[in-house]
């Protein structure tokens, strides 16, 4: 890929946050991680502004992987992870072991995800069995997927007009990650962690009064915070698995498209809008892009793709047609493989895909472009 990534801005400084505050040394510091580590967890941190479908995205890939006929997972919750002596811990834990049922029933009945509101984040517990072909033995991994709100990944605003954009930008501070986020990237060492970075793909239905505070705001600089801060806080990241998602790709397609689309159609498709969004996403694809060059480990990995969780209209989830629903469950199969893929390869040592159709081919120092379009389809 040439296209020339877009630095960020120098007259518009942006602060570093704060420490966010941290559990007292001699009780907590590090025993969410402990937690994790004993139970052979492998945390998914999944990061992105406000309605960018972090939830759905979630909600979406678990309903397929624990009832699609062709998912061949067995997919039960886990034991609360949060330390007792946390803040909440009981009613997060609770919050989080119940999860897979009282979403995925949600999400089939077709109710679509309220937005997250939430003081501190949970995690979602789940253990997975499946057999990678009949004479195999079970494969058992667990995962522990971050569920929180979408303001703890944007700016803070203060000073200036909605129609000043300059004082909007002087004003702009980054918000501290959660102490169980911090923990998590300081602490989480001995074993890789999963990060995915959601952000709204801007297709033509969104208007240009949508399209302006999405990225000026919400989206391209504040991701670019996210990520630096990642790095920051994590320090290495070779062992690490970094996936930059643009969500809501449905919206580029009428339901007559959604049915026609092939995966190698899907993959052309991202591929020029992957190139064109530098102007709406270059500076945080940047930011990874940068870091992936960087790079010297071989089991470091990034990738990226466009996503769809279901049809919204309306506020609620539409039924689509049924030849339609291969579209969906295309990107479904490919999340699932590549998180469970890194789940396995992370704690077992041995990379394991559930779905062979969506392999994930050159995931390691390729060309990134060939990577980014592989993660796809492993045909293109």
């Amino acid at each position: 890929m040439t296209d020339r990534i877009p630095s960020m801005p120098q007259d518009n400084q942006i602060s570093n946050p704060p420490s966010a505050p941290q559990p007292a040394p001699d009780k907590q510091a590090g025993q969410l991680v402990r937690n994790l580590e004993t139970g052979e967890y492998h945390p998914i941190l999944i990061m992105g502004p406000s309605s960018s479908g972090k939830t759905l995205l979630i909600r979406s890939l678990l309903s397929y992987l624990k009832s699609s006929p062709d998912s061949p997972i067995n997919l039960t919750p886990g034991t609360g992870l949060i330390p007792l002596r946390y803040a909440d811990a009981e009613s997060r834990n609770d919050e989080g072991v119940s999860f897979l049922d009282n979403s995925v029933g949600e999400h089939q009945r077709g109710t679509i995800a309220r937005r997250t509101d939430k003081t501190d984040p949970f995690f979602i517990p789940l253990r997975v069995e499946f057999k990678p072909d009949a004479s195999s033995e079970p494969v058992r991994v667990n995962l522990a997927f971050l569920e929180g709100e979408g303001e703890w990944y944007q700016f803070e605003v203060g000073g200036g007009t909605a129609g000043d954009e300059s004082d909007r930008m002087d004003t702009r501070k980054r918000k501290a990650f959660k102490s169980e986020i911090e923990e998590i990237l300081k602490r989480y060492r001995d074993k890789g962690i999963s990060i995915i970075y959601c952000v709204p793909s801007i297709s033509e239905k969104t208007t240009e009064t949508a399209r302006k505070p999405i990225h000026e705001l919400f989206g391209d600089m504040a991701m670019a915070a996210v990520i630096e801060q990642v790095t920051t806080l994590r320090g290495s990241m070779e062992n690490d698995y970094e996936l930059f998602c643009l969500t809501q790709w449905d919206n580029h397609f009428d339901n007559e498209q959604l049915v026609k689309m092939s995966g190698v159609d899907l993959n052309r498709k991202f591929v020029y809008e992957l190139q064109s969004n530098s102007g709406d996403y270059g500076n945080s694809w940047g930011t990874l892009r940068n870091r992936f060059a960087g790079q010297r480990s071989s089991r470091y990995s990034l990738c990226a793709m466009p996503h769809a969780s279901c049809r919204v209209e309306e506020g609620a989830i539409k039924r689509v047609d049924r030849n339609a629903v291969a579209f969906f469950d295309f990107f479904a199969r490919t999340l699932g493989n590549w998180i469970i893929g890194n789940a396995t390869e992370s704690l077992n040592g041995q990379r394991i895909h559930v779905f062979p159709d969506v392999d994930i081919l050159g995931r390691k120092r390729t060309n990134l472009l060939e990577t980014s379009v592989r993660v796809l389809s492993g045909t293109f």
